[in-house]
């Protein structure tokens, strides 16, 4: 994959595998997942990954490479339907008029290419396993054309010589296993904080914040038990209303076990990103 964005952790990939195969962990939460690049490592090296992301593309990407089970769907049906829409010609929409004509991100001819088949897929395959798939494909597609830099939302003055390349589909790889797709913010069963957590999360069972943990934002929790040490602050607030009237406080198990990571699923051995 070649998304072109900074904060991409391609060369952090192999660092990230060999710890996530030394934890022995058999799941993974990615709450900030992007362009899954990471998510898909886990994926890769046998773990059972969630990928989380407020994003849209960020969802289409998830469930394309971490939802589906690439042995359980018929690649056939896959490469003729890439084939069919890669065929269909031009006609401009919104890219067209957005991204051409009042930007420079793609060449025209592209652009009409990109209106005309994601206007197919909305119209063949809404709400279809092959929606998502389809949709990378011409993510992925569109990347290898367009005429930007490695900030999002920024085109080039003069036009990039790949931008004068034809747009052309391609069949994803996609990886064997299960895994699953959340768009929005993070919801779980239990979670455990032990370094920085700055954002909305919702944990319906216990949530525990140890020694080291700092976390902020807003929180919704079942039961809440802080380690002395730890700190909370932002919006924190149980999830009935007997809770909300009267907090749990409890003091956390000084056991062993501990991540060094910011946040754990409820699965056993599941391992954490940050």
């Amino acid at each position: 994959m070649t998304i072109k964005y900074l904060g991409s952790k391609r060369r952090l990939v192999p660092v990230l595998t060999e710890l996530f195969e030394r934890s022995g962990a058999t799941t993974a939460l990615d709450l900030f997942t992007g362009t899954t690049r990471v998510a898909q490592a886990y994926k890769r090296a046998g773990g059972r990954v969630t990928a989380v992301d407020t994003a849209r593309y960020s969802e289409v990407f998830a469930r394309t490479w971490i939802e589906t089970d690439a042995a359980t769907v018929d690649r056939r049906v896959i490469a003729d339907e890439v084939a069919r829409l890669d065929a269909l010609p031009g006609r401009p929409g919104y890219v067209t008029e957005t991204f051409c004509q009042r930007s420079r991100f793609f060449q025209p001819h592209n652009g009409e290419r990109i209106d005309a088949i994601r206007q197919a897929i909305a119209d063949d395959h809404a709400g279809t396993w092959l929606e998502p798939i389809l949709l990378t494909s011409l993510l992925l597609a569109a990347d290898r054309v367009d005429s930007t830099t490695g900030l999002q939302m920024a085109y080039v003055k003069q036009w990039a010589p790949r931008s004068v390349k034809p747009l052309r589909l391609e069949v994803p790889d996609l990886l064997p296993g299960g895994g699953a797709a959340v768009r929005g913010d993070a919801t779980v069963d239990e979670a455990e904080i032990n370094g920085k957590f700055d954002g909305t999360l919702v944990v319906r069972k216990c949530l525990t914040i140890n020694a080291t943990g700092r976390i902020t934002g807003t929180v919704r929790y079942g039961e809440l038990r802080v380690e002395q040490g730890g700190q909370v602050s932002g919006e924190i607030q149980a999830e009935d209303a007997k809770q909300a009237a009267r907090p749990a406080l409890k003091p956390a198990d000084n056991g062993e076990n501990k991540s060094d990571g910011k946040i754990e699923s409820s699965s056993p051995r599941s391992s954490s990103m940050a």
